[in-house]
């Protein structure tokens, strides 16, 4: 199994998603800004990515954008944010949106929806 790759630069809220995908069985990777999670994109060929909007060091689209240009990525990543303004997510090659707070359910759905047809 591929691990997770979870960009998130709250540590609080970094830990809840990484605790619970690991008590369901996921391998989790987590990166604290965009550089990190570039590297751990490319390094660890994720079966999913979860991605917070705003990172200490560019945007979760500025992200997204050089993760598909540079690394020709088409695995899912979920775009995260608590922002009231929802971004564009969809022209920007995000696969699907997670509007934080989420309850467990919400993201363990989302997190089974993007893997189910990879483990088919």
């Amino acid at each position: 199994m591929r691990p997770i790759v979870i960009v998130e630069d709250n540590p609080a809220i970094a830990a809840y998603i990484d605790e619970v995908l690991r008590e369901e069985g996921y391998l989790t990777h987590i990166c604290s800004n965009g550089a990190n999670g570039l590297v751990a994109i490319a390094q660890r060929a994720p079966s999913l990515v979860l991605l917070d909007l705003h990172l200490p060091d560019m945007t979760g689209m500025e992200l997204l954008a050089q993760a598909r240009q540079a690394l020709g990525l088409a695995l899912p990543i979920v775009m995260m944010t608590a922002s009231t303004e929802q971004p564009d997510w969809r022209s920007g090659g995000a696969t699907a949106f997670l509007s934080k707070p989420f309850s467990i359910e919400e993201l363990l759905s989302c997190v089974r929806d993007w893997l189910m047809p990879l483990e088919e």
